[in-house]
């Protein structure tokens, strides 16, 4: 029987196909050998990390476990007792209170002073300090100037400004106009000045601002 040249050709064809598509296979193998063999020797090196029963796990370094345990309590967002490291700071603790409230007077205490073991940190509120109640630490009155807690009417935001009793967004916003547009206040009796603020008002946040 005689072959003709068409299908030699197509006899040649064929083979060539069935050789590729024998190398794609071998080729897809290997790479599927070779990623099971990687997950293999990274499970091994993750069960050698693993501490054994002979060999437990080093414990943590004794300079890493809280040396100091203070109460932080008044004018903050989460009061309670805190353990911190040694070398902490008063404002470490507050940080760890949640910070002071808008109501609060962080500045009465003394910020950078170092933490004591067992010492109680008390937050005034600004009512606390115009009434002459000062913050508290290790069982002492923080000397502190009634002033330095104060609104200063010539630099304060909107923010410290809604601090005060009956003072909202708008009547903050309308102190912060006035002294933009006259200029500083001379006196706290100039905030009669501003739209919106009456003589209750006023009397209300005498004691709670300043002017410098």
């Amino acid at each position: 029987m005689r072959v003709s040249a068409s299908e030699r050709l197509a006899a040649s064809v064929l083979t060539v196909l069935l050789f590729l598509a024998c190398a794609v296979w071998w080729v897809r193998q290997e790479r599927v050998s070779f990623a099971t063999a990687q997950r293999e020797q990274e499970r091994l090196r993750l069960l050698a990390e693993l501490p054994s029963p002979d060999h437990p796990a080093e414990s943590a370094p004794a300079d890493s476990v809280p040396a100091l345990v203070v109460h932080v309590a008044g004018a903050v967002h989460a009061p309670g007792v805190y353990a911190l490291p040694e070398g902490s700071r008063v404002t470490d603790a507050l940080a760890a209170a949640g910070g002071a409230t808008g109501a609060g007077v962080p500045h009465a205490l003394n910020l950078a002073a170092r933490l004591v073991d067992g010492e109680r940190i008390w937050v005034p509120t600004r009512q606390e300090v115009a009434a002459g109640r000062s913050g508290q630490s290790s069982g002492q009155r923080v000397a502190f100037s009634q002033a330095d807690a104060k609104i200063d009417l010539n630099t304060a935001g909107r923010d410290g400004l809604e601090t005060l009793p009956g003072i909202g967004r708008v009547k903050a916003e309308a102190i912060i106009a006035y002294r933009e547009q006259h200029g500083k206040f001379t006196s706290v009796d100039d905030l009669l000045n501003v739209s919106g603020i009456g003589p209750a008002t006023l009397e209300r946040i005498r004691s709670l601002v300043i002017v410098r």
